[in-house]
Protein backbone atom coordinates (compact mmCIF):
# COMPACT_ATOMS: atom_id res chain seq x y z
CA UNK A 1 0.00 0.00 0.00
CA UNK A 2 2.82 2.38 0.85
CA UNK A 3 4.58 1.75 -2.48
CA UNK A 4 1.31 2.28 -4.35
CA UNK A 5 0.81 5.63 -2.58
CA UNK A 6 4.36 6.76 -3.45
CA UNK A 7 3.81 5.75 -7.08
CA UNK A 8 0.55 7.70 -7.29
CA UNK A 9 2.13 10.80 -5.69
CA UNK A 10 5.03 10.69 -8.14
CA UNK A 11 2.64 10.25 -11.09
CA UNK A 12 0.54 13.22 -9.90
CA UNK A 13 3.68 15.38 -9.59
CA UNK A 14 4.74 14.62 -13.18
CA UNK A 15 1.21 15.27 -14.40
CA UNK A 16 1.14 18.69 -12.74
CA UNK A 17 4.51 19.56 -14.22
CA UNK A 18 3.33 18.47 -17.65
CA UNK A 19 0.11 20.45 -17.42
CA UNK A 20 1.95 23.57 -16.23
CA UNK A 21 4.61 23.26 -18.94
CA UNK A 22 7.27 23.71 -16.28
CA UNK A 23 9.12 20.40 -16.31
CA UNK A 24 12.52 22.06 -16.02
CA UNK A 25 13.06 24.67 -13.32
CA UNK A 26 15.60 27.42 -13.88
CA UNK A 27 18.68 27.68 -11.73
CA UNK A 28 21.23 30.43 -12.07
CA UNK A 29 24.33 29.59 -10.18
CA UNK A 30 27.73 30.78 -11.31
CA UNK A 31 30.96 30.53 -9.34
CA UNK A 32 31.31 27.91 -6.64
CA UNK A 33 34.17 27.06 -4.29
CA UNK A 34 34.39 23.52 -2.93
CA UNK A 35 36.90 22.64 -0.22
CA UNK A 36 38.00 19.02 0.19
CA UNK A 37 40.30 17.76 2.97
CA UNK A 38 43.47 15.68 2.48
CA UNK A 39 44.50 17.10 -0.89
CA UNK A 40 47.69 15.04 -0.88
CA UNK A 41 45.55 11.87 -1.04
CA UNK A 42 43.53 12.87 -4.13
CA UNK A 43 46.15 14.78 -6.15
CA UNK A 44 48.03 12.37 -8.40
CA UNK A 45 50.25 14.92 -10.14
CA UNK A 46 51.49 17.25 -7.38
CA UNK A 47 54.36 18.54 -9.51
CA UNK A 48 51.91 20.47 -11.70
CA UNK A 49 51.20 22.94 -8.89
CA UNK A 50 53.21 26.13 -8.39
CA UNK A 51 55.18 25.68 -6.20
CA UNK A 52 55.23 21.88 -6.41
CA UNK A 53 53.19 19.90 -3.90
CA UNK A 54 55.52 16.89 -3.93
CA UNK A 55 56.12 15.61 -0.39
CA UNK A 56 54.16 18.55 1.06
CA UNK A 57 53.03 16.71 4.19
CA UNK A 58 56.47 15.30 4.97
CA UNK A 59 58.26 18.61 4.31
CA UNK A 60 55.80 20.72 6.31
CA UNK A 61 56.06 18.44 9.33
CA UNK A 62 59.81 17.92 9.01
CA UNK A 63 60.62 21.61 8.72
CA UNK A 64 58.47 22.60 11.72
CA UNK A 65 55.94 24.41 9.56
CA UNK A 66 58.32 26.03 7.08
CA UNK A 67 55.91 25.15 4.25
CA UNK A 68 52.76 26.10 6.10
CA UNK A 69 50.45 28.84 4.70
CA UNK A 70 52.19 28.73 1.31
CA UNK A 71 49.65 28.90 -1.54
CA UNK A 72 50.13 26.20 -4.16
CA UNK A 73 48.07 26.92 -7.30
CA UNK A 74 47.17 25.24 -10.56
CA UNK A 75 45.48 27.59 -13.05
CA UNK A 76 45.19 26.69 -16.73
CA UNK A 77 45.33 29.61 -19.25
CA UNK A 78 42.00 30.41 -20.93
CA UNK A 79 43.44 29.71 -24.39
CA UNK A 80 43.60 26.01 -23.46
CA UNK A 81 39.89 25.83 -22.63
CA UNK A 82 37.98 26.29 -19.40
CA UNK A 83 39.28 24.54 -16.28
CA UNK A 84 38.62 25.01 -12.56
CA UNK A 85 41.23 26.85 -10.50
CA UNK A 86 42.91 24.77 -7.79
CA UNK A 87 44.55 26.04 -4.61
CA UNK A 88 46.19 24.17 -1.75
CA UNK A 89 47.26 26.04 1.41
CA UNK A 90 48.64 23.73 4.14
CA UNK A 91 47.86 24.87 7.67
CA UNK A 92 48.20 23.62 11.23
CA UNK A 93 44.93 23.15 13.10
CA UNK A 94 44.89 22.70 16.88
CA UNK A 95 43.72 19.23 17.84
CA UNK A 96 43.84 17.96 14.25
CA UNK A 97 47.44 18.55 13.29
CA UNK A 98 48.49 19.34 9.72
CA UNK A 99 45.62 20.02 7.30
CA UNK A 100 46.08 20.07 3.53
CA UNK A 101 42.74 21.18 1.99
CA UNK A 102 42.10 21.42 -1.76
CA UNK A 103 40.10 24.47 -2.85
CA UNK A 104 38.29 24.03 -6.19
CA UNK A 105 36.88 27.21 -7.74
CA UNK A 106 34.84 27.06 -10.95
CA UNK A 107 31.88 28.44 -12.88
CA UNK A 108 29.20 25.76 -13.26
CA UNK A 109 27.69 27.09 -16.53
CA UNK A 110 31.13 27.51 -18.10
CA UNK A 111 31.79 23.81 -17.52
CA UNK A 112 28.72 22.97 -19.61
CA UNK A 113 28.28 25.83 -22.08
CA UNK A 114 31.67 27.53 -22.13
CA UNK A 115 29.97 30.76 -21.00
CA UNK A 116 28.03 31.98 -17.97
CA UNK A 117 25.27 33.72 -19.93
CA UNK A 118 23.29 30.54 -20.58
CA UNK A 119 21.49 29.42 -17.43
CA UNK A 120 21.39 25.95 -15.89
CA UNK A 121 18.50 23.95 -14.45
CA UNK A 122 18.31 21.59 -11.49
CA UNK A 123 18.38 18.71 -13.96
CA UNK A 124 21.88 19.78 -15.09
CA UNK A 125 23.48 18.82 -11.76
CA UNK A 126 24.68 15.34 -12.87
CA UNK A 127 26.17 16.85 -16.05
CA UNK A 128 27.98 19.54 -14.07
CA UNK A 129 29.41 16.97 -11.64
CA UNK A 130 30.53 14.74 -14.51
CA UNK A 131 32.13 17.65 -16.37
CA UNK A 132 33.90 18.80 -13.19
CA UNK A 133 35.13 15.27 -12.47
CA UNK A 134 36.55 14.96 -16.01
CA UNK A 135 38.27 18.36 -15.87
CA UNK A 136 39.82 17.55 -12.49
CA UNK A 137 41.05 14.21 -13.80
CA UNK A 138 42.88 16.05 -16.61
CA UNK A 139 44.51 18.19 -13.91
CA UNK A 140 45.68 15.12 -12.00
CA UNK A 141 42.95 15.17 -9.33
CA UNK A 142 40.85 12.02 -8.97
CA UNK A 143 37.54 12.09 -7.15
CA UNK A 144 34.46 9.91 -7.13
CA UNK A 145 31.10 11.41 -8.08
CA UNK A 146 29.76 11.13 -4.52
CA UNK A 147 32.84 12.97 -3.19
CA UNK A 148 32.05 15.95 -5.43
CA UNK A 149 28.31 15.90 -4.76
CA UNK A 150 28.88 15.92 -1.00
CA UNK A 151 31.89 18.27 -1.04
CA UNK A 152 31.63 21.13 1.51
CA UNK A 153 30.85 24.47 -0.15
CA UNK A 154 32.90 27.49 0.91
CA UNK A 155 31.40 30.11 -1.42
CA UNK A 156 28.64 30.43 -4.00
CA UNK A 157 27.48 33.10 -6.46
CA UNK A 158 23.77 33.10 -7.28
CA UNK A 159 22.91 35.20 -10.32
CA UNK A 160 20.27 36.05 -12.93
CA UNK A 161 20.20 37.69 -16.34
CA UNK A 162 17.50 40.29 -17.03
CA UNK A 163 16.75 41.16 -20.66
CA UNK A 164 15.73 44.83 -20.78
CA UNK A 165 13.07 46.00 -23.19
CA UNK A 166 11.75 49.27 -24.64
CA UNK A 167 15.25 50.59 -25.37
CA UNK A 168 16.37 50.62 -21.73
CA UNK A 169 20.09 50.07 -21.31
CA UNK A 170 21.77 48.18 -18.49
CA UNK A 171 23.91 51.23 -17.71
CA UNK A 172 20.86 53.50 -17.30
CA UNK A 173 19.24 50.94 -15.00
CA UNK A 174 22.42 50.73 -12.90
CA UNK A 175 22.56 54.52 -12.66
CA UNK A 176 19.01 54.60 -11.25
CA UNK A 177 19.67 51.73 -8.82
CA UNK A 178 22.74 53.56 -7.50
CA UNK A 179 20.47 56.34 -6.18
CA UNK A 180 18.72 54.09 -3.66
CA UNK A 181 19.62 54.36 0.03
CA UNK A 182 20.21 50.69 0.77
CA UNK A 183 18.90 49.51 4.14
CA UNK A 184 21.37 49.03 6.97
CA UNK A 185 20.18 45.43 7.23
CA UNK A 186 22.72 44.77 4.49
CA UNK A 187 25.56 46.19 6.59
CA UNK A 188 27.06 47.93 3.58
CA UNK A 189 30.77 48.64 3.99
CA UNK A 190 31.53 49.88 0.53
CA UNK A 191 29.67 50.82 -2.61
CA UNK A 192 31.19 51.97 -5.87
CA UNK A 193 30.75 52.32 -9.59
CA UNK A 194 33.16 50.66 -11.97
CA UNK A 195 33.98 51.57 -15.57
CA UNK A 196 31.79 54.67 -15.83
CA UNK A 197 28.69 53.04 -14.41
CA UNK A 198 28.67 49.65 -16.12
CA UNK A 199 28.86 47.92 -12.71
CA UNK A 200 27.47 48.67 -9.25
CA UNK A 201 28.75 46.92 -6.11
CA UNK A 202 27.19 46.71 -2.67
CA UNK A 203 30.09 45.28 -0.68
CA UNK A 204 29.04 43.80 2.64
CA UNK A 205 32.36 42.27 3.69
CA UNK A 206 31.42 38.58 3.67
CA UNK A 207 29.15 38.92 0.65
CA UNK A 208 28.49 41.21 -2.30
CA UNK A 209 25.51 42.24 -4.36
CA UNK A 210 26.53 43.22 -7.88
CA UNK A 211 24.63 44.64 -10.85
CA UNK A 212 26.45 44.96 -14.13
CA UNK A 213 26.04 45.25 -17.89
CA UNK A 214 26.75 41.70 -19.05
CA UNK A 215 27.22 42.52 -22.72
CA UNK A 216 29.66 45.35 -21.99
CA UNK A 217 31.52 43.29 -19.41
CA UNK A 218 32.39 40.61 -21.97
CA UNK A 219 34.39 43.17 -23.95
CA UNK A 220 36.31 44.56 -20.95
CA UNK A 221 39.87 43.63 -20.07
CA UNK A 222 40.48 41.26 -17.16
CA UNK A 223 41.51 44.19 -14.93
CA UNK A 224 38.28 46.12 -15.66
CA UNK A 225 35.77 43.27 -15.99
CA UNK A 226 33.46 41.98 -13.28
CA UNK A 227 33.81 38.45 -14.70
CA UNK A 228 37.58 37.89 -14.50
CA UNK A 229 37.54 34.50 -16.24
CA UNK A 230 36.11 35.13 -19.69
CA UNK A 231 36.38 32.25 -22.12
CA UNK A 232 36.90 32.33 -25.88
CA UNK A 233 33.37 30.95 -26.23
CA UNK A 234 32.03 34.01 -24.42
CA UNK A 235 33.74 36.37 -26.84
CA UNK A 236 32.35 34.44 -29.80
CA UNK A 237 28.94 34.47 -28.15
CA UNK A 238 29.09 38.25 -27.72
CA UNK A 239 29.91 38.77 -31.40
CA UNK A 240 27.07 36.42 -32.38
CA UNK A 241 24.45 38.07 -30.18
CA UNK A 242 25.46 41.59 -31.15
CA UNK A 243 25.59 40.62 -34.81
CA UNK A 244 22.05 39.19 -34.71
CA UNK A 245 20.48 41.85 -32.52
CA UNK A 246 22.19 45.11 -31.70
CA UNK A 247 19.38 46.08 -29.30
CA UNK A 248 20.03 43.25 -26.84
CA UNK A 249 20.64 44.60 -23.33
CA UNK A 250 21.34 42.22 -20.44
CA UNK A 251 21.46 43.44 -16.85
CA UNK A 252 22.97 40.85 -14.55
CA UNK A 253 22.46 40.56 -10.79
CA UNK A 254 24.74 38.46 -8.60
CA UNK A 255 24.58 37.66 -4.89
CA UNK A 256 28.08 36.53 -3.98
CA UNK A 257 28.42 34.75 -0.65
CA UNK A 258 32.18 34.69 -0.31
CA UNK A 259 32.86 32.99 3.04
CA UNK A 260 31.87 29.65 4.47
CA UNK A 261 30.80 31.25 7.75
CA UNK A 262 28.41 33.66 6.03
CA UNK A 263 27.04 30.94 3.76
CA UNK A 264 26.31 28.75 6.77
CA UNK A 265 24.72 31.69 8.63
CA UNK A 266 22.43 32.67 5.73
CA UNK A 267 21.37 29.08 5.09
CA UNK A 268 20.46 28.74 8.76
CA UNK A 269 18.45 32.01 8.80
CA UNK A 270 16.50 30.92 5.71
CA UNK A 271 15.67 27.54 7.20
CA UNK A 272 18.01 25.47 5.06
CA UNK A 273 20.49 22.84 6.23
CA UNK A 274 23.70 24.02 7.87
CA UNK A 275 27.11 23.23 6.37
CA UNK A 276 25.75 22.98 2.79
CA UNK A 277 27.33 20.64 0.26
CA UNK A 278 27.62 21.10 -3.50
CA UNK A 279 24.32 19.24 -3.93
CA UNK A 280 22.65 21.54 -1.36
CA UNK A 281 23.63 24.85 -3.01
CA UNK A 282 22.80 23.67 -6.54
CA UNK A 283 19.14 24.52 -6.19
CA UNK A 284 16.62 26.60 -8.12
CA UNK A 285 14.65 27.27 -4.96
CA UNK A 286 17.65 28.70 -3.10
CA UNK A 287 18.87 30.70 -6.07
CA UNK A 288 15.46 32.34 -6.55
CA UNK A 289 15.02 32.91 -2.81
CA UNK A 290 18.40 34.63 -2.35
CA UNK A 291 17.97 36.88 -5.39
CA UNK A 292 14.39 37.87 -4.57
CA UNK A 293 15.16 38.57 -0.90
CA UNK A 294 18.13 40.79 -1.67
CA UNK A 295 16.33 42.57 -4.48
CA UNK A 296 13.54 43.43 -2.01
CA UNK A 297 16.05 44.66 0.58
CA UNK A 298 17.89 46.84 -1.94
CA UNK A 299 14.73 48.73 -2.92
CA UNK A 300 13.26 48.81 0.60
CA UNK A 301 14.13 52.51 1.00
CA UNK A 302 13.59 55.03 -1.78
CA UNK A 303 11.12 53.13 -4.00
CA UNK A 304 9.96 56.49 -5.36
CA UNK A 305 13.31 56.72 -7.18
CA UNK A 306 12.29 53.71 -9.28
CA UNK A 307 9.38 55.69 -10.73
CA UNK A 308 9.44 57.86 -13.83
CA UNK A 309 9.80 61.55 -13.04
CA UNK A 310 7.70 64.17 -14.83
CA UNK A 311 10.41 66.80 -14.11
CA UNK A 312 7.94 69.07 -12.30
CA UNK A 313 8.39 68.15 -8.63
CA UNK A 314 6.73 71.30 -7.24
CA UNK A 315 3.63 70.70 -9.38
CA UNK A 316 3.53 67.10 -8.11
CA UNK A 317 3.63 68.23 -4.47
CA UNK A 318 0.90 70.83 -4.99
CA UNK A 319 -1.32 68.39 -6.91
CA UNK A 320 -0.89 65.79 -4.16
CA UNK A 321 -2.15 68.28 -1.56
CA UNK A 322 -5.10 69.33 -3.71
CA UNK A 323 -6.15 65.73 -4.39
CA UNK A 324 -5.93 64.77 -0.72
CA UNK A 325 -7.46 67.90 0.80
CA UNK A 326 -4.22 68.82 2.57
CA UNK A 327 -2.43 72.12 2.93
CA UNK A 328 1.13 71.86 4.16
CA UNK A 329 3.19 74.86 5.32
CA UNK A 330 4.82 76.64 2.39
CA UNK A 331 8.36 75.80 3.51
CA UNK A 332 7.48 72.11 3.83
CA UNK A 333 5.96 72.16 0.35
CA UNK A 334 9.17 73.62 -1.07
CA UNK A 335 11.28 71.18 0.98
CA UNK A 336 9.39 68.19 -0.40
CA UNK A 337 9.73 69.50 -3.96
CA UNK A 338 13.46 70.03 -3.50
CA UNK A 339 13.84 66.56 -1.95
CA UNK A 340 12.20 65.05 -5.01
CA UNK A 341 14.35 67.05 -7.43
CA UNK A 342 17.63 66.50 -5.57
CA UNK A 343 17.20 62.76 -5.08
CA UNK A 344 16.14 62.21 -8.70
CA UNK A 345 19.40 63.82 -9.81
CA UNK A 346 21.79 62.65 -7.09
CA UNK A 347 20.18 59.88 -5.07
CA UNK A 348 19.22 59.39 -1.43
CA UNK A 349 22.72 58.59 -0.23
CA UNK A 350 24.03 61.89 -1.55
CA UNK A 351 21.15 63.71 0.13
CA UNK A 352 21.98 62.02 3.43
CA UNK A 353 25.68 62.84 2.99
CA UNK A 354 24.91 66.52 2.39
CA UNK A 355 22.39 66.59 5.24
CA UNK A 356 24.67 65.02 7.86
CA UNK A 357 27.55 67.31 6.94
CA UNK A 358 25.63 70.02 8.82
CA UNK A 359 23.27 68.09 11.09
CA UNK A 360 23.50 64.91 13.15
CA UNK A 361 22.34 61.41 12.21
CA UNK A 362 19.45 61.83 14.65
CA UNK A 363 18.27 64.88 12.68
CA UNK A 364 18.47 62.84 9.47
CA UNK A 365 16.35 60.05 10.94
CA UNK A 366 13.74 62.59 12.03
CA UNK A 367 13.75 64.04 8.52
CA UNK A 368 13.26 60.59 6.98
CA UNK A 369 9.59 60.57 8.05
CA UNK A 370 9.05 63.09 5.25
CA UNK A 371 10.23 60.51 2.73
CA UNK A 372 7.00 58.62 3.39
CA UNK A 373 5.15 61.68 2.13
CA UNK A 374 7.42 61.70 -0.94
CA UNK A 375 6.47 58.05 -1.50
CA UNK A 376 2.78 59.02 -1.36
CA UNK A 377 3.29 61.94 -3.75
CA UNK A 378 4.72 59.58 -6.39
CA UNK A 379 2.11 56.82 -5.90
CA UNK A 380 0.49 57.42 -9.28
CA UNK A 381 3.75 57.62 -11.21
CA UNK A 382 4.61 54.57 -13.37
CA UNK A 383 7.72 52.56 -12.53
CA UNK A 384 10.64 52.32 -14.91
CA UNK A 385 10.16 49.43 -17.32
CA UNK A 386 13.40 47.75 -16.21
CA UNK A 387 12.00 47.36 -12.66
CA UNK A 388 9.09 45.34 -14.05
CA UNK A 389 11.54 43.34 -16.19
CA UNK A 390 13.53 42.42 -13.09
CA UNK A 391 10.54 41.51 -10.93
CA UNK A 392 8.75 39.55 -13.66
CA UNK A 393 11.91 37.60 -14.42
CA UNK A 394 12.53 36.80 -10.75
CA UNK A 395 8.92 35.68 -10.38
CA UNK A 396 8.75 33.50 -13.52
CA UNK A 397 12.37 32.32 -13.16
CA UNK A 398 12.64 30.79 -16.62
CA UNK A 399 16.05 29.83 -18.07
CA UNK A 400 17.84 32.27 -20.35
CA UNK A 401 19.31 30.52 -23.39
CA UNK A 402 21.39 32.25 -26.04
CA UNK A 403 20.48 29.69 -28.70
CA UNK A 404 16.98 31.18 -28.87
CA UNK A 405 15.92 33.28 -31.79
CA UNK A 406 16.97 36.93 -31.11
CA UNK A 407 13.31 38.02 -31.19
CA UNK A 408 12.44 35.33 -28.65
CA UNK A 409 15.26 36.53 -26.40
CA UNK A 410 13.73 39.99 -26.28
CA UNK A 411 10.38 38.36 -25.41
CA UNK A 412 12.16 36.42 -22.66
CA UNK A 413 10.38 38.29 -19.89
Amino acid sequence: MRKLTQFLMKTLKHYRQHMSGNVMSDLMIDSIILTLPDADKIIWEPERFTPSLEGIRRKAEGNFGARLFTRHTLNIPAKNGYYPNLTVTPRWQRGKGLQVPLRIQFSAPKLIYGNNVDELTDDDFPKVVEALQNKLKLLGVRLFVHQLEEAPTSAVHYSKNFVLRNHYTASSAINILSKLDVTKKLEINKRHFQNKGHALYFDCGQYQIVFYDKMQDITKSKRQAVDKEKTLDQLRLFNSLKGENKQLEILRMEVRITTKRKLNSLFGKMGYCLYPTFRDVFSKEKSQRFLQDYWNLIQEQGKFLLKVSDNKPLDMVIKYQQNNGRKLPSLETLALAHTLAYTQDNGLRELRKAFTSLYTDRTWFRFKKHLKTVENITNNQPRYQFVDDIENTLSAYQPFKTNKNPIDILKYN
